[in-house]
């Protein structure tokens, strides 16, 4: 049955149906500048149907505008977008950047023709609360831009921990440009982050970034993270790619003691890589609400090791990612990067956190039988889990990794996780402890 109908389905074909213009409400509202702060995930530009803009593709070489912060109750500084490519006539890229400033030399997602993509971005707002995308391609395409999240604006004081301070997108790296050379199979590159491409040269725990592999020889990932993979230990990913593929995804990242970032090339064959910076994090530990706590990636929940099985076609599944005993209580929301695995049918997936009904947005797309990784910020339900929607005619396996945690109102819900800790550091390591020890006996 699936066969028959796998070759009616176009990826987030009915993640399109059902759209909406309104933001929706945040489930907190910190004054802090650089805080986050929570939406239902919400449709806000579709070229095909005029939504945020005009009703017609994007042109090749052209640039269109849309407003990120209607709805939203504010000040809006930056949001958290999901971009998707629906078409493209012609490969190339997009570049999503604030409305008002110079397009940057980066890109946000990558794409070949007639293939639909998915990837996210953090940008700031430009002028009148707008944000822009520009088409880097020489066919048109359709854009499709949804809003997962947003942070306070104002200016970010270097003392509140955790806060975020979004950049206008600036390279990293590119190693076709230097060294000249692609990485080598199963090696570790170290990209240096303090100092460059916006980011200050100090008091700085993380960054959120744009890793995108080109010209791989081989089928593979790649993992980002604080150091290179170690022997014996469970690997993560930070993006999957074909041989030949060009694919992007977001990630957060924690820095390592000498102020870079380390890409490791899990495949059997060398590979280009791209690292573009969207922003950075204050160094510290983290109180306030909205603030992020960056931790070494570690894997939460995987679909092919529980008994329920793969995800059923057109169907949502409850994951649990942190304990059902209080820690989630702490957290509005984590930094997670999901991995399709295996599926069975080319499709969609939607994740958030199943309080509201499912919302006509999309975190991932993906082929019959191909990989795909996505990076997203979802709110945490109090029990600790979220839920994701397959979007696909057939089965699937989804991965989530864990790369932050994003604190809510501690002093309101401190006293309801049943831990007795002296200060809100104590409390936050011992749920984030409790946090990485369930992740380990699931």
């Amino acid at each position: 049955m699936f066969k028959k109908l796998m070759v009616t389905v176009t990826a987030l074909a009915a993640a399109m149906l059902t759209l909406t213009t309104t933001a929706g409400t945040a489930q907190a509202d910190p004054a802090i500048p650089g805080t986050y702060n929570t939406v239902r995930p919400t449709r806000l530009l579709d070229t095909r149907a005029g939504l945020g803009t005009t009703k017609m593709p994007l042109a090749a070489g052209g640039t269109l505008s849309f407003d990120a912060v209607s709805g939203l109750p504010g000040p809006v500084g930056s949001v958290a977008l999901t971009v998707t490519v629906v078409r493209p006539a012609g490969g190339g890229f997009l570049t999503v950047y604030p409305t008002g400033v110079t397009r940057p030399l980066a890109s946000t997602i990558n794409f070949v023709p007639t293939r639909t993509l998915v990837n996210s971005t953090v940008v700031p707002v430009g002028t009148g609360g707008n944000v822009s995308v520009y088409n880097g391609s020489n066919g048109t395409v359709e854009v499709i831009a949804d809003i997962t999240g947003w942070w306070t604006a104002g200016t970010v004081d270097p003392g509140t921990a955790g806060a975020v301070n979004t950049i206008s997108p600036a390279r990293l790296y590119d190693s076709r440009i230097s060294p000249g050379v692609p990485a080598r199979a199963r090696v570790t590159t170290k990209v240096p982050v303090l100092g460059h491409g916006g980011v200050p040269s100090s008091n700085v725990s993380a960054v959120v970034v744009n890793v995108t592999v080109t010209s791989p020889k081989a089928a593979g990932y790649l993992t980002g993270g604080s150091e290179a993979p170690q022997a014996g230990s469970l690997l993560t990913a930070t993006l999957s790619f074909q041989a030949g593929a060009t694919r992007g995804n977001m990630a957060v990242l924690p820095l390592n003691p000498d102020g870079t970032v380390a890409i490791y090339n899990g495949s059997s064959g060398t590979s280009h890589i791209v690292v573009d910076v969207m922003g950075y994090f204050n160094d510290g530990p983290p109180a306030a609400d909205g603030a992020l706590v960056p931790t070494t990636v570690y894997r939460a929940a995987d679909t092919r090791r529980e008994s329920a099985g793969p995800i059923p076609a057109l169907t949502t599944r409850t994951i649990q990612l942190l304990p059902n005993d209080g820690t989630a209580l702490i957290f509005k929301a984590l930094a997670v990067n999901i991995t399709v695995t295996r599926p069975q049918s080319a499709g969609f997936i939607t994740a958030w956190d199943g309080a509201t009904p499912l919302p006509p947005t999309a975190n991932n797309s993906f082929r019959f039988g191909e990989d795909a990784a996505s990076a997203t910020l979802v709110p945490i339900n109090p029990d600790g889990t979220i839920t994701v929607y397959n979007g696909s005619f057939g089965t699937l396996d989804v991965v989530v990794d864990v790369s932050g945690f994003v604190l809510t109102d501690l002093t309101l819900n401190v006293a309801k996780t049943g831990v007795a800790k002296a200060s809100t550091a104590s409390v936050l390591a011992d749920a984030i402890a409790r946090a990485k020890a369930f992740a380990a006996r699931h």
